[in-house]
């Protein structure tokens, strides 16, 4: 006997070998058992499959965008200009940033010689330097005691 016999549904039935219901208490011998299964034709009820839509699909790709050669022109251009803008900010905020540099450079440079300036004024008006040229013209130190004030009394 052949395993697969075919249906006039278009289904194939399997031929399965089942033991006998040991409730029933038949004694019957191996009767083959069907089973359905489906073919890939049809669904599992043998009924045909409608037919796909067969419309040819849209390819989807720059030929077939529906895009105005005056639109992607126009957007090329406004790319265009803000690349462009772009790229002239960039060398715009590199050069400032040489200018800063160069200012801050120049800055320390003058403050160091601000503060040597001051260093070289506060050592010529200094309390050394004022006794030491006090007592050149001839003045006399008066000691210790005549430097304290005393607040109060």
């Amino acid at each position: 006997m052949n395993p697969y016999m075919k249906s006039s549904m278009g289904n194939a039935l399997a031929v399965k070998e089942v033991a006998p219901n040991s409730r029933s208490g038949s004694t019957t011998t191996n009767k083959p058992h069907l089973k359905r299964v489906n073919s890939g034709q049809g669904n599992s009820y043998g009924t045909p499959r409608k037919p796909r839509n067969t419309k040819p699909k849209k390819r989807s790709g720059l030929s077939q965008m529906s895009i105005a050669p005056a639109k992607l022109i126009f957007w090329s251009l406004v790319a265009g200009i803000c690349g462009f803008i772009y790229i002239n900010h960039v060398f715009t905020t590199q050069q400032l940033l040489q200018e800063v540099n160069l200012v801050q450079r120049e800055f320390e440079r003058v403050q160091i010689i601000h503060e040597d300036r001051s260093l070289t004024h506060d050592r010529l008006t200094g309390p050394a330097e004022v006794f030491s040229r006090a007592r050149a013209l001839g003045y006399q130190d008066s000691g210790p005691a005549d430097h304290i004030i005393i607040i109060g009394e």
